[in-house]
C-alpha cells in the first residue's frame, strides 16, 4: 500500500518519501545496470548492479523495495518475487538489516545501522520474478521497470539488457522515463545481438521511472502473467492459514470448556450452606484461603508477608504513603531467623533477606529470580497440601484456571498479530502464528485438565466463605452474629493477613474505625498513625505490593509508458 501511494503521488508530481527510512542528502546512484534473463517457463531472473555514492558520512547502505503487483490497462497483475543474493562485485555477501519477501513486495534494507559507509559502494542484487511475460494475442509482451517511481535519489546513468534463454526473437523494444504514466523517452532502446537493450540519455531525477517495453512472437514462454489472477497460496501460507484456523478453534473450545467448568463450579457453590466462621477453618494458611477463594497472586504473597510480620519474623515500616499516582513504599526488616517456618515460608523469607537484613519494597525487583522461585514453591507446596487434604482432585489448584485465562489472552493477542503478518505472507508472521497455535493448544489442554474442587473441597469453600462473611460484615450485621469475638486490637492484627488473602481488608479495617490498635501492631508495623492505620494499611499495602509484584516478577497496458510493468519499486540511501 505504501508503494502504491507513492506511485500515485509520483504520477501527479507530488512524490515524497513514504514509509522508507531514507536520509535527506545529496546522495546519488552513479551507475545502475540490470541484466534480465527470461527462462523458457517465463521466470525472469534479474541481476541489479547498483553503484551508490552516499557523498557524506551519515549513510549505512541502501534500501530496495520491489513490488510484487502492478496495474495496467485496468487490470492488476500478481507476481512472485524470490530473493537470491545481495553481494558486492567480488561475491562477498552484504549484511541485510531487514528483509521481507512476500506476495506484496521484496524489501531489502542493506547495511549495518552501526556502521556508516563512505565513498561509492556497489551492490549486486539478484532475484527472480515469476511470472512476468504477458500474452497479448498475436505477440508476447514484457514490461519491466529498471527503476520505479519510489526511488529516492537521482541516477546519473542506467542501462538494461534483456536476454531470452530459449533464443526467442525480440521484435520491438521501447523505453520510457519520468513519472508514472509518462511517455517521455530520455533513453535509447533497440535490439543488439538478439538482446533488448536500453539506457538513459540523461540523468534520471528521484521519483522517476525507467521502463523497458518489448515484444516477442507469441508462445515465447510456457508460463504467462494472467490479469487479475493472484498467485496461488504457497505451502507456507496454506500451513499458516491452517494453523490460524486450528488456533482459533482451540481458543474457542478452551473458552467453552472453561465456561462449563465455571458453571459447574457455580452450581456446586449454590448447593452449599454458608455459615459465619470466626477463624480460619481447619487451620488453613492465608495463602490457602486465597487459593480456595480464587483471589489473585499478589494478595496471596502480601498476606503471607504480613502473616510473617504478625508472627514476629519481620517488621514492616511505612516510608512513603500511597498517593493518587504512586504506590506506597515500605521497608522490610528481619527480626529473627527463619527457624520454625514452613519450607515455603522459609523460601520466601530467604528470598527477601538473602543479602541484607533490611530492604525496601521497591527494591524487590532486584530479586526477580529469587522471588519468582519462592512464589512458585509457595504455590506448589500449599497447592499439594490442599490436594492431600482432599479439597482438590489433583495438585492443580484454582490457580490453574488463572493460568488458563492468561494463556488464552496471550494466545488470542499473539494470534491477531500472527494472522496480520501471515496475510502479508511474512515468514516471521508464520513463526508468530506457530507460537500462537502452541499457546492455544496449551490453553486447551490445561482447560481440559483444570482441576476443580472435590465434594470435600466445596464444603471447605463454604467454610472459607463463612469466614470471609465474618471479616467483611458491617457493624449492624455483626450484631446478628452469636458468640462473635470481641473487636480488639489483637483480633485486628491476627486476622488481617486472612482479610488481605480474601480481598476484604478494607471491610475488615472499617470494623475497627475509632479503635486504638497501636498496642497490637507496634511490634511489627512502623508508621502507625492511630485510626489511619486500620483504615488504610491493609488496602495500601496489598495494592502497593501488587504494583511491586507486577513490575518485578510474576507484527498489460496498451500504449507504453514509464512505470507500467513489473520490477521497479523504490529505495534509496539510509
Amino acid at each position: 500500500m505504501r508503494y502504491w501511494l507513492a506511485h500515485i503521488l509520483a504520477g501527479t508530481g507530488l512524490a515524497v518519501g513514504l514509509a522508507l527510512p531514507l536520509a535527506a542528502s545529496a546522495d546519488t546512484v552513479t551507475n545502475w545496470q540490470d541484466q534480465v534473463n527470461v527462462a523458457g517457463n517465463g521466470t525472469v531472473k534479474v541481476v541489479e548492479t547498483i553503484t551508490y555514492d552516499p557523498q557524506d558520512g551519515n549513510h549505512h547502505g541502501i534500501i530496495r523495495d520491489i513490488p510484487a503487483t502492478f496495474s495496467g490497462n485496468g487490470h492488476t497483475y500478481y507476481t512472485w518475487i524470490q530473493p537470491i543474493s545481495v553481494n558486492d562485485p567480488s561475491g562477498a555477501p552484504y549484511n541485510i538489516y531487514k528483509q521481507t519477501d512476500d506476495r506484496n513486495h521484496l524489501y531489502l534494507q542493506i547495511g549495518d545501522p552501526n556502521i556508516t559507509i563512505s565513498g561509492p559502494q556497489t551492490y549486486v542484487i539478484t532475484y527472480t520474478i515469476d511470472p512476468l511475460v504477458i500474452s497479448a494475442g498475436d505477440h508476447d509482451r514484457l514490461i519491466f521497470n529498471l527503476v520505479g517511481t519510489s526511488w529516492q535519489t537521482n541516477i546519473q546513468a542506467a542501462s538494461i539488457t534483456v536476454h531470452y534463454d530459449n533464443g526467442t526473437q525480440i521484435t520491438t523494444v521501447n523505453c520510457y522515463t519520468g513519472a508514472a504514466g509518462s511517455t517521455n523517452s530520455a533513453c535509447t532502446a533497440g535490439v543488439v545481438n538478439g538482446d533488448a537493450k536500453a539506457k538513459l540519455t540523461q540523468p534520471l531525477p528521484a521519483a522517476s521511472a525507467f521502463t523497458i517495453d518489448l515484444t516477442t512472437p507469441p508462445n515465447s514462454v510456457t508460463g504467462y502473467l494472467q490479469p487479475d489472477k493472484p498467485i496461488p497460496l504457497s505451502l507456507r501460507e496454506r500451513l499458516s492459514y491452517l494453523m490460524a484456523g486450528a488456533a482459533l478453534l482451540l481458543v474457542a473450545l478452551s473458552i467453552i470448556v472453561m465456561i462449563i467448568h465455571k458453571l459447574a463450579d457455580w452450581r456446586r457453590r449454590r448447593r452449599q450452606t454458608v455459615v459465619a466462621q470466626y477463624e480460619a477453618p481447619d487451620g488453613l494458611k492465608p495463602a490457602q484461603l486465597n487459593m480456595i477463594d480464587g483471589a489473585n497472586q499478589s494478595k496471596m504473597i502480601a498476606a503471607t508477608l504480613i502473616d510473617l510480620a504478625v508472627r514476629g519474623y519481620l517488621k514492616i515500616d511505612l516510608l512513603k504513603p500511597k498517593t493518587l499516582f504512586m504506590p506506597a513504599n515500605y521497608r522490610f526488616t528481619m527480626l529473627k531467623t527463619n527457624e520454625g517456618l514452613a519450607p515455603y515460608e522459609a523460601e520466601l523469607f530467604n528470598a527477601i533477606f538473602s543479602t541484607t537484613n533490611t530492604i525496601e519494597m521497591q527494591d524487590l525487583k532486584s530479586k526477580n529470580i529469587q522471588m519468582t522461585i519462592a512464589i512458585a514453591k509457595l504455590k506448589s507446596d500449599l497447592g499439594n497440601d490442599l490436594k492431600d487434604k482432599g479439597y482438590f482432585a489433583s495438585s492443580v489448584t484454582s490457580l490453574r484456571n488463572s493460568l488458563n485465562v492468561g494463556l488464552l489472552i496471550v494466545s488470542i493477542s499473539v494470534l491477531i498479530f500472527g494472522i496480520a503478518f501471515v496475510f502479508m505472507g511474512n515468514l516471521i508472521g508464520t513463526w508468530i502464528l506457530a507460537g500462537s497455535f502452541a499457546a492455544a493448544l496449551g490453553g486447551f489442554i490445561l482447560s481440559l485438565k483444570a482441576s476443580g474442587r472435590t465434594r470435600l473441597g466445596d464444603e471447605e469453600w463454604a467454610k472459607v466463605e463463612g469466614f470471609k462473611l465474618f471479616l467483611k460484615v458491617t457493624e449492624k450485621d455483626r450484631l446478628a452474629f452469636t458468640d462473635a469475638p470481641a473487636k480488639t486490637p489483637q483480633l485486628f492484627s491476627a486476622l488481617l493477613p486472612a482479610a488481605i488473602a480474601l480481598n476484604v481488608e478494607k471491610e475488615w479495617a472499617a470494623q475497627f474505625a475509632g479503635i486504638d490498635i497501636g498496642p497490637a501492631v507496634n511490634g511489627w508495623y512502623g508508621g502507625y498513625s492511630g485510626v489511619l492505620m486500620a483504615n488504610s494499611f491493609g488496602p495500601d499495602f496489598s495494592s502497593s505490593f501488587a504494583s511491586a509484584v507486577s513490575s518485578s516478577f510474576a507484527g498489460a497496458s496498451g500504449a507504453g509508458s514509464a512505470g507500467g510493468g513489473g520490477g521497479g519499486g523504490g529505495g534509496g540511501g539510509w
